[in-house]
């Protein structure tokens, strides 16, 4: 029995890893797209960071995916805004340790306990005409 609960937790570790894009990986899925930039551009997309002037490729491929999207209103039209989340798995409800402190779950009491997330903006970047124009 508590061997499956391993398996299935084994399981879903693997599924969110492999969600999990890092800039190199996105680079390697893009190639090309990264060969047109400068040097210098290609430093801090690797590095995951975001410059002005970046095009919205260029900041998906140094922080990936935004969380949210929104637009907001200003003097001169409307700006897409891409929000990015910190986000923190305290972990199950109700842990179980095992005597050198490490958790795991009991097949006995295994049920969909639920995880507490804790979440803080980490990153927001502001576009105006599909380039940067402030992040923070």
């Amino acid at each position: 029995m508590k061997l499956t609960g391993h398996l299935i937790f084994s399981a879903l570790a693997c599924l969110l890893m492999g969600c999990y894009s890092t800039p190199q990986t996105r680079i390697d899925r893009n190639p090309d797209l990264y060969a047109t930039f400068s040097e210098e551009d290609k430093a801090l997309i690797l590095e995951g960071k975001v410059e002005v002037g970046f095009t919205q490729k260029m900041v998906h491929m140094a922080a990936g995916p935004p969380h949210q999207i929104t637009k907001k209103k200003n003097q001169t039209g409307i700006d897409e805004v891409w929000i990015y989340y910190k986000y923190w798995d305290i972990g199950p409800a109700n842990p179980t340790f095992n005597s050198d402190g490490s958790q795991y779950w009991h097949d006995e009491f295994f049920e969909p306990s639920f995880l507490v997330h804790i979440s803080n903006k980490e990153l927001v970047v502001d576009f105006e005409n599909g380039a940067v124009i402030a992040f923070e």
